[in-house]
């Protein structure tokens, strides 16, 4: 097997098949090391024949790289530990009392901490945390201009509720949609760069096995790809960009393109590679939308959760 990249690509097909296992290992172990249970391995032989299948259609393998390792980067999320939890009371409690902008000193700070951390803790014990980002909820540009805004109204206005990021749902495990995004951002990238739609549906397929270890029927990828199907608000459409880019998918694809395109370490799979273990918030900042990943949480999974398979 020998990868096809463009001019000035340093690729080789061992290296990038292990390295991209290997990272992508790493970050579910983190997830299995905090729920005290095993996690699945990615699927080194389906990994190989996906990779093999991508440099016969002569596209770039670091891109293919860059959506598997965001997937898995990206959708990673738990039950809250203790350690989670008392890391954030830290930064709540160090925003107080910030010497530029705090509110509190910081004996007061800590005294206010203390005394809400019990129901902080019984809070937040409930809620899903997400690794990647590192937070409970969903952060986006306006809402703290929108809390500002009501504060200073006149008369007690209804305090709005910051939206989960990973809603609990009662019964079964957490949803792991990375191995779903993964397949229709393969297929759609495929389909983008021009390869027939039949070469580019068993690409996508193959990414989506090789990362759950398991044959996905047909109806179930199908239905994956009616619910990526919904539209977007408008503010989270590509901006100057042909107005059928409106879906959750087609927003998907483009932000992985783009973002892949903005790296300056994609000629080099050492760098590459590098960057995405050391820096992987910067890496993939393109596609880790607070909102868009509530969204994707929010479908309605089911039966079809593309959980992996268990060991």
């Amino acid at each position: 097997m020998e990868f096809s990249p463009k001019d000035g690509e340093v690729f080789h097909p061992d290296q990038v098949v292990a390295g991209t296992a290997e990272l992508a290992d790493s970050w579910r172990a983190e997830v299995a090391a905090a729920a005290d249970r095993r996690e699945r391995r990615v699927d080194r032989k389906r990994l190989t024949r996906l990779f093999e299948g991508w440099n016969r259609e002569w596209l770039e393998p670091g891109l293919l790289a860059y959506v598997i390792l965001g997937c898995e980067w990206l959708f990673r999320a738990r039950l809250g530990t203790i350690e989670d939890i008392d890391r954030e009371l830290m930064r709540v409690e160090a925003q107080f009392c910030n010497p530029a902008r705090g509110v509190l000193e910081p004996d007061q700070a800590s005294l206010l901490i203390g005394a809400l951390r019990p129901a902080i803790t019984r809070e937040l014990k409930e809620k899903r945390f997400l690794i990647s980002l590192g937070s409970w909820a969903v952060r986006d540009r306006f809402a703290r201009w929108r809390l500002f805004g009501q504060a200073k109204r006149d008369g007690p206005p209804a305090r709005e509720v910051t939206p989960v990021l990973v809603k609990r749902k009662p019964g079964g495990p957490i949803a792991k949609p990375g191995p779903a995004v993964a397949g229709l951002a393969v297929e759609g990238i495929a389909l983008e760069q021009g390869r027939p739609a039949p070469r580019a549906a068993a690409l996508g397929l193959l990414a989506a096995e090789a990362l759950l270890g398991r044959a996905v029927p047909t109806g179930e990828r199908t239905r994956w790809r009616e619910r990526f199907d919904i539209s977007l608000a408008q503010d989270h459409r590509p901006e100057s960009t042909a107005p059928t880019r409106r879906t959750l998918r087609e927003w998907l694809i483009w932000r992985f393109e783009r973002g892949y395109s903005s790296l300056p370490s994609q000629r080099d799979w050492a760098s590459f590679l590098e960057q995405c273990r050391q820096e992987p918030r910067k890496a993939f900042d393109l596609i880790a939308d607070p909102q868009v990943v509530a969204l994707i949480y929010e479908l309605p999974w089911g039966a079809d959760d593309p959980s992996p398979a268990k060991s």
